[in-house]
């Protein structure tokens, strides 16, 4: 009784280190796609951004002007 007891309380400790673990790595990946997916996406707004105000800019120009 006390050492299948014993044996069930091993494989739940080595089950929650493995949770545990698994847990980390998803995070890692999920910070890491992130930062990539963000490192793609950065550019891509940023031209657009600009793109947007610089043209905001010339529409406020030519208003100012009439």
């Amino acid at each position: 009784m006390d050492q299948k007891f014993i044996r069930l309380l091993e494989n739940v400790r080595s089950t929650q280190q493995g949770a545990q673990s698994t847990i980390f790595v998803s995070k890692h990946l999920f910070r890491v796609g992130v930062l990539g997916f963000l490192m793609i996406m950065k550019p891509i707004l940023w031209y657009n951004g600009n793109r947007v105000f610089h043209e905001s800019r010339r529409e406020d120009e030519h208003l100012s002007k009439d």
